[in-house]
C-alpha cells in the first residue's frame, strides 16, 4: 500500500460522531434551504408564463397612483343600475365568474 492510501485510512479510521453529526446537521438543514430556493425559482418563472399566457380580462384604471383591475360585461339599460362586484376579503376576481354573466344579462356589471 502507498503512504497516501494508508495516510487516507487512518483519517477516516479518525472520523468520529462530531464529524457525522455536522455533516447530518448540514443535510437535515441545507436541503430545506436548497428547496425553498428551487421552489422559489419555478414559481416566479410559472407565474410569468402564465401570466403571458392568460392575460386577464378587462383593463387596468389608474387610480389616483394606483392601478386597478376593471372588467365590465352587460349592456346598461335606461334607467337600470351598474352593478359593481368586488372581490374582498382575501378573495379573487374568479369567485364572482359564475355570477357575472348571470347578471350581464339584465345589466351592465363591472368586476373590480
Amino acid at each position: 500500500m502507498s503512504e497516501g492510501t494508508r495516510a487516507e485510512n487512518r483519517m477516516r479510521a479518525r472520523r468520529g460522531w462530531k464529524w457525522w453529526l455536522s455533516r447530518a446537521l448540514i443535510f437535515i438543514f441545507g436541503l430545506p434551504i436548497v428547496l425553498l430556493i428551487a421552489g422559489f425559482i419555478f414559481e416566479t418563472i410559472a407565474s410569468r408564463s402564465d401570466w403571458d399566457r392568460y392575460p386577464p380580462p378587462g383593463k387596468l384604471v389608474d387610480v389616483g397612483g394606483y392601478k386597478l383591475h376593471l372588467y365590465c360585461t352587460g349592456n346598461r339599460q335606461a334607467g337600470s343600475p351598474t352593478v359593481i362586484l368586488e372581490a374582498g376579503g382575501g378573495n379573487a376576481s374568479p369567485d364572482w365568474a359564475l355570477v357575472q354573466p348571470e347578471i350581464a344579462k339584465v345589466t351592465r356589471v363591472s368586476l373590480i
